[in-house]
């Protein structure tokens, strides 16, 4: 399940990391004025997905007129296909410098690493492919609940020096160790800050914020679900079609492979699967796909994965059907 910016920061608060100002969540321009606003702000797109910056969804205001001008230009982008309806205003923390942390779970071994770079407020990815060395991976084997202190002192030495602020590694460590008790006390299988702002004053503040929650642990996160006002789980990569939300409420595993405002192409074909099974239903998706791609140039296009098995009723299978 993953966080909206807003709702990972108010976790973040919770473990005491450092977060910009928050002035509220808002859906339409005309809600600024109930706002007490100071400037510098910044105007953020919420969407449950990245590319926010590069696609326009993120600017810095200097004035009452340019944040109304902001709000209406960001409210109704569309963002990697994910429309947006709301925006987060906070305040536009200064920067002396600007560095990366991540925390994640190995798929492999199923230790946890911890990643951290002085090359903040960048395509990470970017980064690792560019300049490998500027960024440090250290795992924690054991999967322990607090950072052990001699990675917590490395990796704030490693981010000092690139920052030139050698001063400032206790501060780092300090971040670097909240930011992974968050990580284990909410259950994540992604945490991450870019960019960790270094302020003038030197201070260090998450002017960003990601928080990918493990689906299979919610049942026992009651205290996340009451911190922010959520009452049931989203889909892991974004919120629930409805479509999606139809069949949890039938009971029965239902995934849309397309946007619910995708456009119909009249030259393609558009298949949809009622398999028995997972594993048979992503077999016949890859077995659509591939017919497709081999005999019909790729106009035949699978739409939905759904698992038909486990006896399901009467009932659960006509919704099923009234669902394609």
């Amino acid at each position: 399940m993953r966080l909206y910016e807003y709702e990972a920061k108010r976790l973040f608060e919770a473990v005491g990391l450092s977060v910009p100002t928050r002035y509220g969540v808002i859906a339409s321009p005309g809600e600024l004025e109930g706002l007490e606003l100071s400037y510098p702000a910044m105007v953020k797109a919420m969407v449950l997905t990245g590319g926010r910056g590069k696609s326009g969804g993120v600017k810095k205001v200097a004035d009452a007129a340019a944040a109304r001008a902001a709000a209406a230009a960001i409210l109704g982008l569309d963002i990697k296909g994910y429309p947006v309806e709301t925006l987060l205003l906070e305040a536009a923390a200064s920067e002396a410098g600007a560095c990366y942390l991540g925390i994640t779970t190995d798929p492999a071994r199923y230790d946890v690493v911890v990643m951290a770079s002085a090359k903040g407020g960048v395509d990470i990815e970017q980064v690792a492919l560019e300049e490998p060395d500027a960024i440090l991976r250290r795992s924690v084997p054991g999967n322990d609940r607090e950072l052990p202190p001699a990675i917590a002192l490395e990796m704030a030495a490693f981010l000092a020096e690139g920052l030139g602020k050698k001063g400032l590694a206790p501060k780092l460590a300090d971040a670097l160790s909240k930011l992974y008790a968050c990580y284990q006390k909410f259950d994540c299988k992604v945490a991450e800050i870019n960019p960790l702002l270094v302020t003038a004053a030197d201070e260090v503040i998450a002017a960003d914020a990601k928080m990918v929650i493990d689906d299979n642990a919610l049942y026992r996160q009651g205290e996340l679900f009451e911190l922010l006002g959520i009452r049931e789980a989203r889909h892991d990569v974004a919120e629930l079609t409805p479509d999606e939300q139809r069949a949890r409420t039938g009971g029965f595993a239902y995934v849309d492979l397309l946007a619910p405002n995708a456009k119909s192409d009249p030259d393609k074909l558009y298949v949809g699967l009622v398999p028995g099974g997972a594993g048979y239903g992503i077999f016949s998706i890859d077995e659509v796909a591939n017919v497709g791609d081999r005999f019909f140039a790729g106009k035949v296009v699978p739409v939905n994965f759904m698992d038909s098995g486990g006896g399901p009723t009467l009932d659960s299978v006509a919704e099923m059907f009234h669902i394609l």
